[in-house]
Parts: structure tokens; sequence; C-alpha cells
């Protein structure tokens, strides 16, 4: 088993917003990450020699006190790729991830704070398309009639893994 996959994979998990504390699995296949030290990211947003750099939320870098949204800084660096997932802080390492799958598949909990995603199942994956599967195209979904009920989107790309 490759254990760098499953650190990813956990990784993923912890550094997910608190919206989808539902979302039962986030499954990739064809993963790929390119990793980038915080003083890069905050040099691609114009702040030179950045002394003080910080994670501020989840979503967000601190740099200097200016704050940036580190998903724009992979969408920055790789506009032309379309298989481009999500940016997510590494956990250990102060890097900043930008992730790169062939596909994903998102099963989420149709719990009472989150079934507005499970009431029309194509528009509720698709909202969440943006955090997860950015760069992908929307499948379909499928919705699991149990209880609780499952919503399973799925996305996929035809473009090369980066």
């Amino acid at each position: 088993m490759d254990y760098s996959l499953v650190k990813i994979l956990i990784l993923i998990f912890l550094t997910t917003p608190s919206i989808f504390a539902k979302l039962e699995r986030v499954q990739e296949e064809g993963v790929s990450v390119k990793r980038f030290g915080f003083k890069e990211v905050c040099s691609s947003f114009g702040v030179k020699d950045p002394l003080i750099v910080e994670k501020k939320d989840p979503k967000t870098i601190d740099c200097m006190g200016r704050e940036f949204n580190i998903s724009k800084f992979c969408l920055n660096k790789y506009e032309l790729v379309h298989n481009y997932t999500k940016a997510r802080f590494d956990a250990v390492e102060k890097r900043v991830n930008c992730y790169f799958a062939e596909t994903v598949i998102l099963s989420l909990e149709c719990d009472k704070k989150h079934n507005h995603y499970c009431i029309k199942p194509d528009h509720g994956c698709k909202k969440m398309q943006k955090d997860f599967a950015f760069g992908l195209d929307f499948s379909r979904s499928l919705l699991l009639e149990k209880m609780p009920m499952i919503l399973k989107c799925f996305y996929s790309s035809k473009a090369p893994l980066q």
C-alpha cells in the first residue's frame, strides 16, 4: 500500500471545511499533488519577502496581514489544466497543496443540516464541485435511499493528469 497516498487522503479529510462534516467519503483516482511553500504562495500574490506567513482558516493564507484564497493561487498557476480539483493546506508542513485527479466520487450523508444538497441531487453535487472537483466535469448524481439517505456525486476528466 502506498502510504503517501494514505497520508494525502487523511490530510484531505482533516482539512475539509466543516460544512461537509457529514461527507462520508471522498474517493479520488489518478491523484497528483503539487506542493508549494508559504513564501512562494505569498510571493505569487505580490507580497515581497514575507516574514510572517500563516494559515488563517482552511481556505485562506495570511501573508504579512494580507489575506489570499489558496484556491486562487492554484487556479492562477494551473489555469489551463482541466483536472485541477482543489487546494488544501498541508497539515504537517507549511505548504499549500494543489490537487489533481482523473475522477472524484463524493458521498454525503443527507442529514437535516445537509439535506439541501440532497433535495435536487444534480444541483447539490454541482454546488460541492467547486470545493472538491473544481476542474472536472460533473458526470452524474445518485441518491441511495437507505436511512439516512446518501448522495453520491461523480466527476471525471478526460485531460491528462498533471
